[in-house]
């Protein structure tokens, strides 16, 4: 495995904590809209992106035009909520800071709107940790395929020596696409199952993290 200088973090179920507050925004959404119910294990079961194609999975089937409106109504909805359900996973500040003073550069890539992305990042203090922040234009969740590409460029480094850490199997599919290496991490928006059967590593929660790089730089410095 080639030494990593630099980690790129999925912001929503790998940093912060909103899957609860997804999957009351969603079960609202489909049972005032659609007469469908969402429970939290279906929800983990079937989510993924880009986020129509998961509507159409449970038998939603949203032209294009619909979900744009529908996006922005979930959205609003979504921040409405937000203090009610989101907060950051235990353990985040700290083991940004520790990678930090380990001499890893970081930074956010995310599915999440840019600017709500921002206002998010700075509400929960954590802009220091990172080298930058990178969201996509719009609230439809499409993926993040071609923003990781232009994020490995812009960091000036080979794409082999960039990890992307995140909570589902795009994310996997993203760093395969990117040519970055990729970590998974239970406790966000897809069960355990799913994220092992993309044979990526997966890792039980955020305060693995920290142990498993400590642990790559300690065999990089037996190498030298």
């Amino acid at each position: 495995m080639k030494r990593i200088k630099h980690i790129f973090w999925d912001w929503n179920g790998t940093l912060l904590n909103d899957v609860d507050l997804c999957v009351h925004v969603t079960g609202e959404f489909l049972r005032e809209r659609h007469g469908k119910l969402m429970d939290r294990e279906t929800y983990l079961r079937e989510f993924g992106f880009p986020v129509i194609d998961f509507y159409k999975k449970i038998g939603i089937d949203l032209r294009d035009a619909d979900y744009g409106q529908m996006a922005l109504d979930w959205i609003g909805a979504y921040n409405q909520s937000f203090g009610d359900f989101a907060e950051l996973h235990q353990g985040v500040g700290e083991v940004l800071l520790a990678l930090n003073d380990l001499g890893y550069k970081q930074s956010i890539l995310s599915a999440c709107e840019k600017d709500l992305l921002g206002t998010l990042v700075k509400k929960f203090k954590l802009w220091d940790h990172f080298d930058s922040v990178h969201g996509v234009e719009d609230f439809k969740a499409h993926g993040k395929v071609d923003l990781a590409i232009s994020a490995v460029k812009l960091s000036n480094l080979k794409a082999d020596e960039c990890m992307l850490i995140g909570d589902t199997k795009h994310d996997y599919e993203v760093a395969q696409e990117a040519g970055m290496q990729c970590l998974l991490i239970g406790g966000g928006h897809q069960n355990i199952e799913r994220l092992k059967s993309t044979g990526c590593e997966v890792l039980g929660d955020i305060s693995q993290v920290l142990e498993k790089f400590k642990n790559i730089l300690s065999k990089d410095s037996s190498n030298v």
